[in-house]
Parts: structure tokens; C-alpha cells; sequence
């Protein structure tokens, strides 16, 4: 899954880590999810995108 979390993340000044925590999950687990080995549950995206204020749409734009 090609996915834009981490350009997003870090425009936003927030590390991978502190990501992490704010939506529950390991460190490791948002690297998986950030590099596409881990295809991330329906909540954790919105989750995700409820931190980086963004919709789940823009997690995948090109």
C-alpha cells in the first residue's frame, strides 16, 4: 500500500514515534505502516488522519 503518512507527518513536525503513541500503537508498528509492509486497520487511518487533521483520502493522493 503506497500511502503518504510520513510526508504528511513529518510536514507537520511530528515524529514517527510521537505518532505512534498519540494513535496507540508501537513505534515498529507505525514504521511498517508508514514503509506499506502493514496494511493498517479502518480505525487506525482514522485515527491517523484525525491526528494529522487530514481526511483518509489524502493519505493516499499521489
Amino acid at each position: 500500500m503506497n500511502n503518504n503518512i510520513a510526508d504528511i507527518r513529518k510536514s507537520k513536525g511530528i515524529s514517527q514515534k510521537e505518532l505512534a503513541e498519540m494513535i496507540g500503537v508501537s513505534a515498529n508498528w507505525m514504521n511498517h505502516i508508514e514503509k506499506g509492509k502493514r496494511r493498517p486497520s479502518t480505525k487506525t487511518l482514522e485515527k491517523i488522519a484525525e491526528m494529522l487533521q487530514i481526511s483518509i483520502k489524502d493519505i493516499f493522493l499521489e
